[in-house]
């Protein structure tokens, strides 16, 4: 109901609407259709549609190498079946010629950036252990440059190294990765991004059982924490 108090919230709604483009007023119009109706859409067909959204992005500019338009932006592609343009990996070649160091770190304190690039590579088909003779996986296999950025780094360290058959740091890389997760669940299931932290959050908790789940069937305590964990999910 509109009311006297509403009258600047309903115009502030209609306007954002009325700004998007025609793809996502369509989502806007059938939202309550499909709802009402009890209607999911596939996967396929989730995937699909975002592919189409994502290439429309990237018509006239390839992905960079970064969080937004980059890497996440390539997984997308990968993952609805659509190409990724070749321009992609040429961005990489020179990224990493700018920025790898000695010991083949992409960033001196974020190890994510090796963990996403890698992600990115391998879901558009590459081999992220032969980047114009640089292997992306060297730099995960330091356990302390890892942890410094706090349980984020172990998740997609972890995350990067499951990614892909040709990203192997071995067993005992992975029960080290793994066995840093563990030991910083908070005690309620959860997990918090900063060190220290008493508080779980939503994100890092849902990112650390993704990281988690391929030891699931095999390693009790790896099963025990992605139980404790859903749990607190549930309840938040």
């Amino acid at each position: 109901t509109v009311t006297e108090n509403s009258v600047q919230a309903v115009k502030t709604a209609r306007d954002a609407y009325n700004a998007l483009e025609e793809l996502h007023k369509n989502f806007v119009e059938n939202y309550s259709k499909l709802v009402n109706a009890e209607t999911t859409l596939s996967a396929l067909e989730v995937y699909k549609a975002t592919g189409n959204y994502l290439e429309k992005l990237i018509k006239d500019n390839a992905p960079t190498v970064n969080t937004t338009g980059g890497e996440w932006l390539v997984l997308g592609l990968a993952r609805s079946g659509k190409t990724v343009p070749i321009q992609y990996y040429a961005n990489v070649i020179n990224y990493v010629n700018e920025n790898i160091d000695e010991e083949g770190q992409l960033h001196w304190f974020k190890s994510t950036d090796n963990s996403r690039v890698i992600i990115g590579l391998t879901s558009a088909g590459y081999d992220a252990t032969n980047v114009a003779g640089n292997d992306l996986t060297k730099a995960l296999k330091d356990i302390d440059y890892v942890k410094q950025q706090g349980v984020n780094g172990l998740i997609w360290a972890l995350i990067a190294t499951d990614s892909h058959s040709n990203v192997n740091l071995g067993r005992a890389d992975r029960k080290a990765l793994v066995d840093e997760i563990l030991e910083q669940q908070l005690e309620d299931g959860g997990w918090t991004v900063m060190e220290g932290g008493t508080t779980t959050e939503t994100d890092i908790t849902a990112m650390a059982v993704q990281a988690l789940a391929p030891y699931y069937s095999t390693d009790a305590k790896v099963k025990a924490a992605v139980e404790k964990a859903l749990d607190k999910l549930s309840a938040m």
